[in-house]
This record gives C-alpha cells, sequence and structure tokens, in this order.
C-alpha cells in the first residue's frame, strides 16, 4: 500500500481482505525515529465473531514521515503477531523482529529492514531448519540479537517430536544464511537491548475500550477494526 491517508483508514483496508468475521486492535506499540516519523505496530485478533476463540493473529505495520497526518502500511504479517521482547534495533534504520501464531500449531517467521520500515525482507529460515529436525508442529523462537549489521543469532526450540530441543542458530552475513552452532557466543550476554522507543515523542493510549489513541497527534483508531 503506497498511498498516504488517516490512521484510522489504513488500520481498516489493512484488514477488509481477511476471512475472518472479526478483527480486534489487541495491542499497540510506537517505534519513533523523531517527532516527525514513527511507525506504529499493531496487533490484531482474528476470529468468526467477537465472542469467540482467535483463529490467527498478525502483526501489522504503518508509517508516518509527517508527523502522523498521514500514514501507509508498510507490512501486514500473515504468520502471526510479534512480542515486544522480539524486535530488536542494532542502530536506528536497521531492527529486526519475530513473529509467531498465538494459538496452536505455532511457528516463527523472521522479518527486518534496513530503511526504518520503509520495506521488509522475510524469513521462514527457523521454520524450516525445526522441521529438518522433526519438530513439525509447535515450534518458537526467542532471544534475537546482533552485535552489528551482519552478526546475529536466535534461539530456535522444538516443543514436539521427537523431543522438545533448543538451538542456537548464528549468521554472519545479515541474515541471508544461518548455521547452528553449539553454544551461545559470549558477545550475545554482553550484549545490551537497545531502547526501541527513541525520544518519546510519541505515545500510545489504551484507556479506551473502544479506541487506542495515538497522543503524539491526537489520532485514533478503533480496537474493532472488522465486525461482520
Amino acid at each position: 500500500m503506497s498511498v498516504q491517508q488517516d490512521l484510522r483508514t489504513t488500520l481498516r483496508e489493512s484488514v477488509e481482505n481477511s476471512h475472518s468475521s472479526s478483527i480486534e486492535a489487541t495491542a499497540a506499540q510506537v517505534i519513533e525515529l523523531d517527532d516527525l516519523t514513527a511507525l506504529i505496530l499493531v496487533t490484531t485478533r482474528e476470529a468468526s465473531s467477537l465472542n469467540s476463540s482467535a483463529e490467527r493473529t498478525r502483526t501489522i505495520v504503518v508509517k508516518t514521515t509527517d508527523g502522523g497526518n498521514t500514514w501507509r502500511e508498510t507490512l501486514n504479517t500473515d504468520s502471526g503477531s510479534v512480542n515486544p521482547d522480539e524486535l530488536f534495533f542494532v542502530d536506528e534504520n536497521h531492527f529486526w523482529m519475530l513473529t509467531q501464531w498465538q494459538i496452536a500449531g505455532t511457528y516463527p517467521t523472521l522479518y527486518w529492514t534496513s530503511d526504518f520500515g520503509d520495506t521488509w525482507q522475510e524469513s521462514d529460515v527457523i521454520n524450516e531448519f525445526l522441521r529438518s529436525k522433526g519438530h513439525n508442529n509447535v515450534s518458537y523462537a526467542e532471544g534475537i540479537r546482533f552485535q552489528d549489521i551482519n552478526e546475529g543469532l536466535v534461539v530456535a526450540r522444538g516443543m514436539s517430536d521427537p523431543e522438545d530441543a533448543i538451538y542456537f542458530l548464528q549468521t554472519a552475513d545479515g541474515g541471508k544464511t544461518w548455521a547452528e552452532i553449539p553454544e551461545i557466543p559470549h558477545w550475545y550476554f554482553a550484549l545490551k537491548r537497545r531502547n526501541w522507543q527513541h525520544r518519546q515523542f510519541w505515545k500510545i493510549n489504551q484507556e479506551s475500550s473502544n479506541s487506542i489513541a495515538v497522543v503524539k497527534v491526537v489520532s485514533d483508531f478503533p480496537k474493532i477494526l472488522k465486525h461482520e
């Protein structure tokens, strides 16, 4: 989606093609570059009705470069939602995140950007690795860390047959290839997580049960994005 438009319209259009009858925004977080440029990561719960169990979760990423006057979708993860703890910044342009289903049959997907969320790359390498080890049902990924734009590590967990297991996957080429290593390198433990809310010009207010407000620009979007 390249058209610049208001936040409410952008998010409603982001979910209109879903087969689910009810889509609710369950959480939102702001990642800010400065007072004009920011991303909002919106986690959604999709179900057949408001009161039924979740059929799926996803994260929608929208971006503004004009202080919140207009927004555009830059990522619509069709493979689960992102936990704030699995978002890692190398610098203000390069960051990585993991999404995974929050319901049975979970599997992780890796996303990264080198232009502050303008464009994204996606990889199923963690899920493919775990399947190669026989973990075909429930699997997770966590603990993502990068010491520079090339070298990083992800902890992968297989939670199914043949048995529960933990693996360490490392890349030395910015995520193009990954290889299993026997133990976590020393740099991983010395690395401090960068604060992803850089300047705190923007804030999310979720006090209302009907809408979520982006306080910086006095703009909001409904918690119920779709209801049929």
